[in-house]
Order: structure tokens, then sequence, then C-alpha cells
């Protein structure tokens, strides 16, 4: 298991998510603004509120990336090898 408290299986995924839920609400957005052009008001503005839902998960998901990458970085940082000021005046005989 990892030393970190978050995986990087989880972060991967949110990362993944946030980035497909961007390219949904562009479509969504798009495809509604089509059919608001030709007059087709109701499914266009059905369309906007998906498009709005979409987006409020899209905050949720940033919100929970940032707080993942929070917790990775407020945990105990991996030893180090020592440098060789710090190993003594012998330790390179």
């Amino acid at each position: 298991m990892s030393g970190k408290p978050v995986l990087r299986h989880t972060l991967l995924v949110l990362v993944a998510t946030a980035l497909l839920l961007v390219a949904t609400i562009a479509v969504v957005l798009a495809l509604a603004a089509v059919l608001l052009e030709m007059g087709d008001t109701l499914p266009g503005h059905v369309l906007c509120w998906i498009a709005l839902g979409l987006g409020v998960l899209l905050v949720v998901t940033i919100f929970f990336l940032l707080l993942a990458l929070a917790i990775n970085s407020l945990a105990e940082p991996e030893e180090q090898p020592l440098s060789a000021s710090k190993r003594g005046p012998h330790a390179g005989e």
C-alpha cells in the first residue's frame, strides 16, 4: 500500500471526471444553442438546465480533487536519503 492517504487511482479518476464533464458541458450547450436557434425552445431550455446541473457536478468534482490534493500535501513527507553534508565527515570512506 502506498504511503499517501489518497490513492493515485482516486486522483486520476477525479481528474478524468473533471475533463470529461468539461467536454460534456460543451457538447450539451452547443446542442442547446442549435435547438434554440432552430426555434425548438423547450428541448433547448431543458438542455440548458442539464448543462447547469453538469456544471454543478463539475464544481463538486473540482472541490473533491482539491480536497484530495490538500490531504496528500499535509501527509507526512517520505524520508529522503541524507545528503553528503549531513552524513558526517567519515561517510565517504
